[in-house]
């Protein structure tokens, strides 16, 4: 029993040693220092380009965390309840299967379907997806892992998800030592510096006028504080190639495509949020807000033919003195292969040869 506990304390120090020695894992130093910054910090965030695994590095921890910590409760949420499924599928597709791992040692019985979705281990511990809506008020739990968090709405995020991490759990011991039973600020002194609940926010970046960006400066600046536990990285792609997991001929035949986004690239796969450069006659927030159209004016052929009555606009009759504009947002820059203003082209086509305007639509 020393030699267990002396193991135990040794793993719950280290535990990314934990995930090479029990787990059978061989990680890559930038992994290493993640598994470990979220076992150490109370509040992490990991934004990363494609390819890194952020996922596979959340179902590591959670093993990790579960093993290590009997009775110790991981809720996952994410955007879709099929992204929250996918860290428990890692779990039993991938984990279970390395080769000198006694991962399947501890499971007890696992479930994936639409409805429910957990890994129970044998200590007590589990893991278990979860709604992102209003509808998952009653779950509780040690760790929350919230994975592509940007795709969660920022008030269930608040009032939901985070009110899951109430309790912190309870070891057995501290209800039959009579060093903690019996000594109420002993106890709440131990669950103060061993047993705090964490979350783990994992996603890559995206507009800087999003909620999300707001919260990844929140996190540096109180990652500045020593007195506060809290931990934030950001690491793009070619963190992704220096390690093997991305090949730079697969991101190069990206970058040379005709339609490559530059914006896109940059939040997906560099990590950058984006925002609007200096003098700007609109920023992205104005321009935002008219992005989705609300009614389209189509020809009345065209228009009598659709199913919805509510979608039937018909170009009205032109007023006296009326001025109509028709616009086509063009891009300028060109590729080896192709340009990337045959949408330009086509619109074009369709406007002088109004049989086609259908095909258009």
């Amino acid at each position: 029993m020393q030699t267990a506990a002396w193991r135990c304390g040794y793993y719950r120090a280290n535990i990314h040693r934990f995930a090479k020695d029990y787990l059978g894992l061989t990680l890559k130093t930038f992994q290493k220092i993640l598994l470990f910054q979220m076992d150490a910090g109370d509040f992490s965030m990991y934004l990363a380009g494609r390819s890194q695994g952020k996922t596979w590095m959340a179902a590591v921890f959670i093993c990790c965390r579960c093993i290590l910590y009997p009775g110790t409760i991981v809720c996952v949420a994410s955007g879709s309840r099929r992204q929250g499924t996918n860290v428990l599928k890692k779990i039993m597709n991938q984990l279970v299967r390395v080769r000198g791992s006694f991962l399947a040692n501890e499971i007890e019985d696992t479930k994936m379907n639409s409805n429910e979705a957990y890994v129970k281990f044998r200590n007590g511990s589990i893991a278990q997806v979860v709604t992102a809506n209003d509808n998952a008020r009653s779950e509780r739990s040690n760790i929350l892992v919230l994975d592509e968090f940007r795709m969660i709405h920022k008030d269930v995020i608040d009032v939901v998800l985070r009110k899951f991490n109430g309790t912190p759990r309870m070891p057995a011991f501290l209800d039959v030592d009579p060093n903690y039973a019996d000594n109420p600020e002993k106890r709440l002194e131990y669950l103060e510096k061993h047993e705090r609940n964490k979350e783990v926010y994992l996603s890559s970046a995206f507009y800087a006028s999003h909620w999300s960006y707001d919260k990844a400066q929140d996190y540096f600046r109180q990652q500045l504080d020593p007195a506060k536990r809290y931990f934030i990285c950001d690491l793009p792609y070619q963190l992704s190639i220096e390690e093997g997991l991305l090949l730079p001929s697969q991101v190069k035949s990206q970058m040379e495509e005709a339609d490559f986004n530059e914006i896109a690239f940059s939040m997906e796969m560099e990590g950058r949020f984006f925002k609007d450069t200096g003098g700007s006659f609109y920023d992205y927030d104005t321009v935002a807000k008219c992005r989705k159209v609300t009614h389209v004016w189509l020809p009345k052929e065209i228009s009598g033919k659709l199913a919805d009555k509510e979608k039937r606009f018909v170009i009205p009759q032109k007023k006296p003195g009326e001025i109509r504009v028709l616009s086509a947002d063009i891009a300028l820059m060109a590729s080896n292969a192709h340009r990337n203003d045959a949408t330009s082209i086509f619109i074009n086509q369709c406007l002088n040869d109004r049989a086609r305007i259908q095909e258009c639509v």
